[in-house]
């Protein structure tokens, strides 16, 4: 059944259709609507259920409405909700279920105190790096700051003789 769309429906499997480019087999829209499985399996055991519930109904009608506008077929969005819901319960099971994967706090703790002293490292020599580019650009460009006619200006004595311009920055 075709709603809204133009083309005409052909199996993911023949390289053969309507379309001549970005022939999307997979909805964006449905797998990121679909995502919200991953907080959901997040949530309390009691409440687990029911926000499992509400994330897959809301999946289900973004991928509603993708089909009813003609933006997808059936098969497209099906695959989505599949895809992306395999993809969470997997990395769910690596994080959370499998012994010899399980993250604990300490693991978790040592990584993030890890990353953020590699960050601080990239930092600084980032800081010291633009500090040098800037250092070399005001060197080879001079430009000082004057008060000439009694407003900020900057005097480019090298390359305007004298003259003043007005300091827009």
């Amino acid at each position: 059944m075709q709603f809204g769309g133009n083309q005409h429906f052909v199996p993911w499997w023949q390289p053969i259709g309507d379309c001549r480019k970005n022939c999307s087999f997979v909805s964006g829209e449905a797998s990121s609507a679909f995502l919200s499985v991953a907080p959901a399996a997040l949530t309390p055991l009691q409440w687990r259920p029911l926000a499992c519930a509400a994330a897959i109904s809301f999946g289900s009608i973004i991928s509603l409405s993708r089909i009813v506008v003609g933006g997808h077929f059936l098969s497209d969005v099906i695959f989505a909700g599949v895809f992306t819901f395999l993809i969470v319960w997997l990395l769910y099971a690596i994080i959370y279920r499998w012994k010899a994967t399980r993250l604990d706090d300490n693991t978790i703790e040592k990584a993030l105190e890890r990353f953020s002293a590699h960050s601080g490292i990239i930092y600084r020599r980032m800081s010291r790096r633009i500090a040098i580019a800037v250092a070399q650009h005001q060197h080879h460009h001079p430009m000082h700051k004057s008060n000439c006619d009694g407003r900020a200006k900057h005097c480019l004595s090298d390359h305007h003789h004298g003259g003043c311009e007005l300091d827009t920055g």
